[in-house]
């Protein structure tokens, strides 16, 4: 996955393959779908690609089927804190978040003053503000977990537009 980030903004990285001491890696990958030999790829130089759902990083779709029209309203955060949020339920153990995650997460994907302490602080008011008021819009709702949350599936039901 960094391959293909790094290879997006025009810095060329070094692919895994199985002549340089990748191989047992890249058997129990490919074994479980993650990552799967491109079109272009030959037997004796084999290439891979990342599984493309996990390569995915806007699931504006996919929350607009959950959502609908509800989505319009609101801003870049909220939108964020929810594509995190449906990023989380699918693919991680742990499908609930609790906004100090999510403010971690949306700090180190702005990488804006890492070492800032009192901006972090800012942040994370920011985050846990926007928390509450998905949560009282009933975008999402609390899990049986303390001071987590997960994506409401059954907004659209809830809120007929």
């Amino acid at each position: 996955m960094k391959s293909e980030w790094g290879n997006a903004q025009y810095r060329y990285t070094i692919l895994l393959t199985p002549d340089n001491n990748h191989f047992e890696a890249l058997l129990g990958l490919e074994r479980y779908g993650l990552i799967e030999r491109h079109s272009q790829s030959t037997p004796l130089y084999p290439i891979y690609i990342v599984d493309r759902a996990l390569m995915q990083r806007d699931y504006h779709r996919e929350l607009q089927q959950i959502f609908g029209q509800g989505l319009v309203g609101l801003d870049v955060t909220h939108r964020d804190i929810l594509n995190l949020m449906y990023r989380h339920q699918q693919f991680s153990r742990v499908k609930a978040v609790t906004a100090k995650m999510a403010a971690f997460y949306l700090w180190n994907k702005s990488a804006s003053g890492m070492q800032d302490i009192k901006g972090f602080d800012v942040h994370y008011r920011k985050i846990r503000y926007a928390f509450n008021r998905l949560a009282k819009a009933a975008f999402i709702i609390k899990s049986t977990e303390r001071r987590c949350f997960m994506l409401n599936s059954a907004y659209l039901t809830q809120h007929l537009l």
